[in-house]
């Protein structure tokens, strides 16, 4: 911004200043009046197409990830901090450790304006890793599900315990970790008698969100819609 200004007159850096301040502070850019504008019919781009119809493929069978727990009366027993399911509404999911606000923000604030009404499912940083004003933020979004959970993960040895690792600024992500304590047992009025511990090798959390990802879909009835994306490279134009 500094550079910006730099060899304008006093006035004319006032005049644009109060032009940026209109903008940003103007009611229509509140996410809630937001309505992205998109050609549906014309590509810009000369690598890409517009597809304007979805096939959806039959779905693989694979194992429970419970499977090695080797006992049918394993279950989830995981809870979100904030919100809660709503098993009849489309969903987009994502994991999003360790972002600054502005990252969350621009992933739901883009995402409601578009006029998607249903649940967002994040899994985010420890609380002790959480950046500032972020936890704030998220208890006030409407219809929006944050799992916080501690990963157990481990120095590059593998095998000697470790909080998360903070490379250049952001949390490594080749760091191995296990994801202890969303399995278990209840008893018959539901209450939780014992914890599983991952049973899997340690993995990287671009591994290890796939897990999450299934066990949120738990939630869901069969015939909803579920998006998986990416929160911190994303933003939305159009109702996914």
């Amino acid at each position: 911004m500094i550079g910006f200004f730099m060899g304008r007159s006093m006035s004319q850096a006032v005049a644009t200043m109060l032009v940026l301040f209109v903008a940003c502070t103007s009611p229509q850019l509140v996410a809630s009046k937001f309505y992205p504008k998109i050609d549906m019919d014309n590509s810009s781009s000369e690598l890409f197409e517009i597809a304007h119809e979805i096939e959806v493929s039959s779905p693989s069978h694979f194992p429970k990830p419970t499977w090695l727990l080797n006992d049918p009366d394993v279950v989830v027993i995981a809870e979100p901090a904030i919100g809660k399911h709503r098993p009849e509404k489309d969903v987009v999911m994502a994991y999003a450790e360790g972002y600054s606000l502005a990252y969350y923000m621009c992933f739901i604030e883009t995402l409601r304006g578009t006029g998607f009404d249903g649940d967002i499912v994040l899994a985010i940083a420890n609380y002790s890793l959480l950046e500032k004003n972020v936890l704030e933020y998220l208890k006030t979004q409407e219809n929006l599900v944050v799992y916080i959970h501690r990963l157990a993960c481990y120095e590059s040895d593998g095998v000697t315990p470790s909080e998360r690792i903070w490379k250049r600024g952001s949390l490594d992500i080749f760091q191995m970790c296990h994801l202890n304590d969303v399995y278990g047992w209840k008893d018959e009025q539901g209450n939780v008698i014992k914890k599983a511990k991952d049973p899997r090798i340690g993995r990287v959390v671009a591994t290890l969100r796939y897990e999450w990802y299934w066990i949120w879909a738990q939630y869901y009835n069969p015939n909803v819609w579920i998006m998986l994306v990416d929160a911190r490279d994303s933003f939305f134009q159009t109702d996914p």
